[in-house]
Protein backbone atom coordinates (compact mmCIF):
# COMPACT_ATOMS: atom_id res chain seq x y z
CA UNK A 1 0.00 0.00 0.00
CA UNK A 2 1.60 3.15 -1.10
CA UNK A 3 1.19 6.72 0.10
CA UNK A 4 2.70 10.09 -1.11
CA UNK A 5 4.55 11.80 1.41
CA UNK A 6 4.04 15.29 -0.69
CA UNK A 7 0.93 16.22 -2.56
CA UNK A 8 1.63 16.28 -6.51
CA UNK A 9 -0.53 17.20 -9.80
CA UNK A 10 -1.06 13.37 -10.50
CA UNK A 11 0.80 10.43 -10.02
CA UNK A 12 2.45 7.91 -12.56
CA UNK A 13 0.09 4.99 -13.45
CA UNK A 14 2.02 2.51 -12.01
CA UNK A 15 2.05 4.41 -8.38
CA UNK A 16 -1.67 4.58 -8.85
CA UNK A 17 -2.14 1.28 -9.34
CA UNK A 18 -0.30 0.69 -6.08
CA UNK A 19 -2.09 2.73 -4.33
CA UNK A 20 -5.15 1.27 -2.17
CA UNK A 21 -7.30 2.00 0.68
CA UNK A 22 -7.78 -0.94 3.04
CA UNK A 23 -10.55 -1.19 6.31
CA UNK A 24 -9.32 -2.33 9.51
CA UNK A 25 -9.26 -6.33 8.90
CA UNK A 26 -12.03 -8.43 10.80
CA UNK A 27 -9.33 -11.00 12.21
CA UNK A 28 -6.68 -9.70 14.18
CA UNK A 29 -5.13 -5.91 14.63
CA UNK A 30 -3.07 -3.84 12.31
CA UNK A 31 0.59 -2.29 13.40
CA UNK A 32 2.28 0.07 10.34
CA UNK A 33 5.06 0.54 10.04
CA UNK A 34 6.96 3.79 7.30
CA UNK A 35 9.76 2.69 4.80
CA UNK A 36 10.84 4.87 2.84
CA UNK A 37 11.06 3.73 -0.80
CA UNK A 38 12.21 5.74 -4.45
CA UNK A 39 10.35 5.70 -7.48
CA UNK A 40 11.71 6.36 -11.20
CA UNK A 41 10.52 9.56 -11.11
CA UNK A 42 12.45 10.55 -7.80
CA UNK A 43 9.31 11.76 -5.54
CA UNK A 44 9.54 10.43 -1.77
CA UNK A 45 6.98 7.71 -1.48
CA UNK A 46 6.45 5.85 1.74
CA UNK A 47 5.28 2.05 1.94
CA UNK A 48 3.53 0.84 4.71
CA UNK A 49 3.65 -2.41 5.97
CA UNK A 50 0.93 -4.33 7.72
CA UNK A 51 1.21 -6.63 10.13
CA UNK A 52 -1.65 -8.79 11.63
CA UNK A 53 -1.73 -10.28 15.54
CA UNK A 54 -3.64 -13.41 16.10
CA UNK A 55 -6.63 -12.77 17.93
CA UNK A 56 -5.36 -15.03 20.78
CA UNK A 57 -2.76 -12.68 20.84
CA UNK A 58 -5.09 -9.76 21.43
CA UNK A 59 -6.98 -11.65 24.13
CA UNK A 60 -4.07 -12.36 26.02
CA UNK A 61 -2.90 -9.42 26.56
CA UNK A 62 -6.30 -7.92 27.32
CA UNK A 63 -6.45 -10.74 29.96
CA UNK A 64 -3.38 -9.58 31.46
CA UNK A 65 -4.13 -5.78 31.52
CA UNK A 66 -7.39 -6.65 33.43
CA UNK A 67 -5.47 -8.33 36.02
CA UNK A 68 -5.75 -11.83 34.39
CA UNK A 69 -2.52 -13.13 35.60
CA UNK A 70 -3.88 -12.93 39.41
CA UNK A 71 -7.67 -13.72 39.18
CA UNK A 72 -10.40 -15.17 37.13
CA UNK A 73 -12.13 -12.86 34.55
CA UNK A 74 -15.16 -13.16 33.49
CA UNK A 75 -15.70 -13.56 29.72
CA UNK A 76 -17.87 -10.46 29.27
CA UNK A 77 -15.07 -8.44 30.99
CA UNK A 78 -12.57 -9.54 28.30
CA UNK A 79 -14.83 -8.98 25.43
CA UNK A 80 -15.35 -5.28 26.34
CA UNK A 81 -11.79 -5.03 26.81
CA UNK A 82 -10.96 -6.32 23.91
CA UNK A 83 -13.84 -4.01 22.35
CA UNK A 84 -12.09 -0.94 23.78
CA UNK A 85 -8.42 -2.08 22.51
CA UNK A 86 -9.14 -3.39 19.05
CA UNK A 87 -12.47 -2.46 17.98
CA UNK A 88 -12.52 -3.85 14.51
CA UNK A 89 -11.14 -6.99 15.45
CA UNK A 90 -14.13 -7.74 18.00
CA UNK A 91 -17.18 -6.04 16.90
CA UNK A 92 -20.25 -7.36 14.85
CA UNK A 93 -19.94 -7.10 11.39
CA UNK A 94 -23.10 -5.75 10.17
CA UNK A 95 -22.91 -3.39 13.65
CA UNK A 96 -19.39 -2.86 13.95
CA UNK A 97 -20.55 -0.45 17.30
CA UNK A 98 -21.61 -3.88 19.28
CA UNK A 99 -18.13 -6.30 20.59
CA UNK A 100 -18.98 -9.74 19.78
CA UNK A 101 -18.30 -12.11 22.59
CA UNK A 102 -18.36 -15.12 20.97
CA UNK A 103 -14.77 -13.41 19.16
CA UNK A 104 -13.41 -13.24 22.25
CA UNK A 105 -14.71 -16.63 23.20
CA UNK A 106 -13.88 -18.77 20.58
CA UNK A 107 -9.73 -16.64 20.82
CA UNK A 108 -9.70 -17.99 24.35
CA UNK A 109 -10.40 -21.41 23.59
CA UNK A 110 -7.71 -20.82 21.21
CA UNK A 111 -5.07 -19.81 23.17
CA UNK A 112 -6.07 -22.13 25.94
CA UNK A 113 -5.15 -24.86 23.37
CA UNK A 114 -1.69 -27.07 23.76
CA UNK A 115 -0.73 -26.58 20.20
CA UNK A 116 -0.82 -22.46 21.08
CA UNK A 117 1.17 -23.11 24.16
CA UNK A 118 -1.58 -23.42 27.08
CA UNK A 119 -0.97 -19.41 27.60
CA UNK A 120 -4.48 -18.92 29.45
CA UNK A 121 -6.80 -21.97 31.62
CA UNK A 122 -10.48 -21.28 32.19
CA UNK A 123 -13.83 -21.46 30.46
CA UNK A 124 -16.91 -19.58 29.24
CA UNK A 125 -20.97 -19.52 30.15
CA UNK A 126 -22.76 -20.29 33.02
CA UNK A 127 -22.04 -23.50 35.07
CA UNK A 128 -25.08 -26.17 35.48
CA UNK A 129 -24.86 -28.04 38.74
CA UNK A 130 -22.77 -30.82 40.36
CA UNK A 131 -20.91 -32.99 37.70
CA UNK A 132 -22.47 -36.39 37.21
CA UNK A 133 -19.11 -37.64 37.30
CA UNK A 134 -16.78 -35.99 40.08
CA UNK A 135 -20.17 -34.05 41.84
CA UNK A 136 -18.10 -31.39 41.95
CA UNK A 137 -19.29 -27.87 41.56
CA UNK A 138 -18.73 -26.82 37.99
CA UNK A 139 -16.42 -23.94 37.13
CA UNK A 140 -17.54 -21.02 37.02
CA UNK A 141 -17.11 -18.90 33.71
CA UNK A 142 -13.77 -16.83 33.85
CA UNK A 143 -9.80 -17.09 32.91
CA UNK A 144 -6.71 -16.68 33.92
CA UNK A 145 -3.19 -16.71 32.39
CA UNK A 146 -1.46 -19.31 33.20
CA UNK A 147 2.93 -19.32 34.34
CA UNK A 148 3.17 -19.48 30.71
CA UNK A 149 1.13 -17.22 29.41
CA UNK A 150 2.39 -14.74 31.92
CA UNK A 151 5.78 -15.47 30.61
CA UNK A 152 4.57 -15.28 27.25
CA UNK A 153 3.24 -11.38 28.17
CA UNK A 154 6.67 -10.46 30.07
CA UNK A 155 8.78 -12.05 26.67
CA UNK A 156 6.41 -9.98 24.11
CA UNK A 157 5.88 -6.88 26.44
CA UNK A 158 8.06 -4.71 23.89
CA UNK A 159 5.64 -5.41 21.18
CA UNK A 160 2.45 -5.21 23.37
CA UNK A 161 3.53 -1.56 24.20
CA UNK A 162 3.43 -0.66 20.72
CA UNK A 163 -0.45 -1.51 20.55
CA UNK A 164 -1.83 -0.03 23.59
CA UNK A 165 1.21 2.15 25.20
CA UNK A 166 3.57 1.70 27.87
CA UNK A 167 1.59 3.27 30.05
CA UNK A 168 -0.91 0.66 30.34
CA UNK A 169 1.64 -2.36 31.18
CA UNK A 170 3.47 0.01 33.94
CA UNK A 171 0.19 0.72 35.37
CA UNK A 172 -0.64 -3.02 35.90
CA UNK A 173 2.31 -3.70 37.44
CA UNK A 174 1.83 -1.22 39.99
CA UNK A 175 -1.41 -2.48 40.86
CA UNK A 176 0.73 -5.92 41.19
CA UNK A 177 3.37 -5.37 43.41
CA UNK A 178 0.93 -3.28 45.95
CA UNK A 179 -0.49 -6.46 46.49
CA UNK A 180 3.05 -8.18 47.25
CA UNK A 181 3.71 -4.98 49.23
CA UNK A 182 1.29 -6.85 51.93
CA UNK A 183 3.22 -10.44 51.67
CA UNK A 184 6.46 -8.82 52.48
CA UNK A 185 5.74 -6.66 54.96
CA UNK A 186 4.11 -9.83 56.79
CA UNK A 187 6.14 -11.46 60.04
CA UNK A 188 6.33 -14.58 58.11
CA UNK A 189 7.70 -13.65 55.32
CA UNK A 190 9.90 -11.57 57.49
CA UNK A 191 10.88 -15.19 59.35
CA UNK A 192 11.86 -16.80 55.82
CA UNK A 193 14.05 -13.70 54.30
CA UNK A 194 16.29 -14.64 57.70
CA UNK A 195 16.65 -18.16 57.12
CA UNK A 196 14.79 -20.15 53.86
CA UNK A 197 16.37 -23.31 54.33
CA UNK A 198 14.96 -23.54 58.14
CA UNK A 199 11.64 -21.94 57.30
CA UNK A 200 8.90 -24.02 59.31
CA UNK A 201 5.44 -22.02 59.74
CA UNK A 202 2.47 -23.03 61.69
CA UNK A 203 -0.97 -23.55 60.08
CA UNK A 204 -2.40 -20.47 62.02
CA UNK A 205 0.32 -18.23 60.96
CA UNK A 206 -0.34 -19.31 57.15
CA UNK A 207 -3.96 -18.44 57.93
CA UNK A 208 -3.60 -15.32 59.37
CA UNK A 209 -0.90 -14.51 56.04
CA UNK A 210 -3.65 -15.66 53.55
CA UNK A 211 -7.02 -14.25 55.72
CA UNK A 212 -8.61 -17.46 56.12
CA UNK A 213 -9.96 -19.58 58.72
CA UNK A 214 -7.40 -22.64 59.38
CA UNK A 215 -10.97 -25.11 59.16
CA UNK A 216 -11.41 -23.42 55.72
CA UNK A 217 -11.98 -25.76 52.71
CA UNK A 218 -8.75 -27.23 50.95
CA UNK A 219 -10.16 -25.70 47.76
CA UNK A 220 -10.08 -22.12 49.49
CA UNK A 221 -6.38 -22.83 50.75
CA UNK A 222 -5.48 -23.66 47.09
CA UNK A 223 -7.29 -20.80 45.58
CA UNK A 224 -5.26 -18.46 47.67
CA UNK A 225 -2.31 -20.07 47.20
CA UNK A 226 -2.19 -20.17 43.46
CA UNK A 227 -3.43 -16.33 43.36
CA UNK A 228 -0.27 -15.15 45.27
CA UNK A 229 1.63 -17.44 43.23
CA UNK A 230 -0.08 -15.86 40.09
CA UNK A 231 0.75 -12.53 41.75
CA UNK A 232 4.65 -13.42 42.17
CA UNK A 233 4.85 -14.80 39.33
CA UNK A 234 3.50 -11.93 37.35
CA UNK A 235 5.85 -9.60 39.13
CA UNK A 236 8.91 -11.90 38.32
CA UNK A 237 9.80 -12.28 42.25
CA UNK A 238 11.04 -15.38 42.75
CA UNK A 239 11.32 -15.22 46.19
CA UNK A 240 7.81 -14.55 47.16
CA UNK A 241 7.04 -17.59 44.92
CA UNK A 242 9.53 -19.71 46.78
CA UNK A 243 7.87 -18.57 50.18
CA UNK A 244 4.11 -19.22 48.68
CA UNK A 245 5.48 -23.01 48.00
CA UNK A 246 7.48 -23.51 51.30
CA UNK A 247 4.04 -22.25 53.13
CA UNK A 248 1.93 -24.11 51.32
CA UNK A 249 4.36 -27.66 51.88
CA UNK A 250 3.86 -26.54 55.17
CA UNK A 251 -0.04 -27.18 55.41
CA UNK A 252 -0.12 -29.88 53.68
CA UNK A 253 1.85 -31.15 56.44
CA UNK A 254 -0.29 -30.39 59.15
CA UNK A 255 -4.20 -29.88 58.00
Amino acid sequence: MWRDAQQSSGPPASAARGRHRSAEPLNGALRTRDVQAEPSDGRCIVAIKQEVRPNRDLVVYALYLLGGDTRRIHTEDVALKCFGLFPAAFSWVKYPEYPDKDIVRVALTDARKEQFGRLVEGRAGQKHGLSTKTRRQPTEDGWVLTQVGIQWVHGNRDMLQQYAGAGAIKHHRQKVLRKLKRIRDHMLFARYADSPERFHPMIGEIADLLRCRVDAEPQVWQERFNKLRLQAGSAEHEDVLDFVNKCEEAYLRQR
